[in-house]
């Protein structure tokens, strides 16, 4: 089955009328925000209605950051600057099927080259998980830059960890994961690795 545009699902759906998602698409024209950027900017939907859809859209699954506790190591394999600049926040590491993946909360989940640099810089699979721009911004404020927001975990949220376990050392500069990067040579100045500049 191919994937439906964001703007038809929202219309199916009833979360906008033609005429709304016609707007949409002229103003996104001018602005060349994404869509669903451009609908909640003009009131159509909420961030709520838009994560909704690309999670049903995408097929993959939506996150709640105010209900998680972050995973440390997860937090500390990508800059807050990189985070910022695609607007997305790892909580989690996972192991599948032997391999360990980093999952990341995107408020984009269609940036490939968001997706793409952090596999390469980090060396992992991202599994990514669809949540609404806010929260990303907020958890990005939370955990990288200390400051407090409203929306934080709730008391006794269970922790995101590891399926599979075992210790992993968080990378606070270019640690391990850069220098063999740069050792193999597949280092290119990846910008999501903490302390490249």
């Amino acid at each position: 089955m191919a994937r439906k545009r964001i703007g038809e699902l929202l219309v199916e759906r009833g979360a906008i009328t033609p005429a709304q998602l016609e707007a949409g698409l002229t103003a996104q024209r001018q602005t060349r925000q994404r869509l669903g950027v451009t609908l909640i900017g003009q009131g159509a939907i909420t961030e709520a209605t838009l994560a909704q859809a690309l999670s049903e859209a995408l097929g993959m699954p939506q996150v709640d950051l105010a209900a998680i506790t972050p995973d440390w190591a997860a937090v500390h394999l990508l800059r807050a600057r990189f985070c910022e600049q695609h607007d997305l926040f790892p909580f989690a590491l996972e192991s599948v099927g032997g391999r360990r993946q980093l999952v990341v909360a995107m408020a984009d989940p269609l940036n490939i080259t968001a997706i793409e640099e952090i596999e390469f810089t980090s060396g992992l699979k991202v599994s990514g998980r669809v949540t609404a721009l806010s929260a990303v911004r907020g958890a990005i404020l939370r955990y990288y830059h200390k400051v407090p927001v409203a929306a934080g975990p709730r008391p006794g949220a269970a922790p995101a960890r590891a399926v599979g376990g075992g210790a992993h050392r968080p990378a606070t500069d270019a640690t391990a994961i850069g220098r063999d990067a740069h050792r193999s040579g597949r280092h290119h100045g990846g910008d999501a690795r903490p302390g490249a500049q």
